[in-house]
């Protein structure tokens, strides 16, 4: 009996060891596309800073960083439609983060809707009281409209 718990045990810990080493060979691997996506934004190539997001966020899920990493890219590369598809993702991650909801009626705004803007700004000023940004692009939504 003794025998036999030992070696469940040593087998136990070199699954763990090797899950661990899969684990860190998948952040390296993240990370390193992170680096590769920022490089690219840097020099306007967008679509391949979202190729790298893609397959960042196919390795890890839960990273909200890559989710909004990818979203700023498709703004960039005027992928509008896209880029609300993917702050709707990362809302879904993170439903009370401010920035990505602020970024979303960014989004909003550049594509005419005011009113869906007016909603994201005033969402984040709520979240962020002190987030003069929301408040501002909020009342040029609001002057656009004809409300102000």
């Amino acid at each position: 009996v003794c025998v036999c718990v030992h070696v469940c045990i040593r087998t136990q810990i070199l699954q763990s060891a090797a899950e661990v080493k899969k684990r860190e060979d998948r952040v390296q691997r993240v990370r390193s596309l992170m680096r590769d996506a920022e490089k690219a934004t840097q020099e306007k190539q967008y679509e391949k800073a979202i190729e790298c997001y893609d397959t960042a966020i196919k390795l890890e899920k839960k990273l909200l960083t890559l989710v909004t990493g990818k979203a700023q890219a498709q703004i960039l590369s005027n992928k509008l439609e896209d880029a609300l598809k993917t702050f709707d993702h990362a809302l879904k991650m993170s439903p009370n983060n401010a920035t990505v909801v602020f970024n979303r009626g960014v989004v909003n705004q550049k594509l005419g809707r005011y009113s869906l803007a007016v909603a994201d700004y005033l969402r984040a000023a709520d979240i962020q009281p002190r987030n003069a940004q929301a408040h501002f692009n909020c009342s040029l939504c609001l002057k656009r409209m004809g409300h102000l």
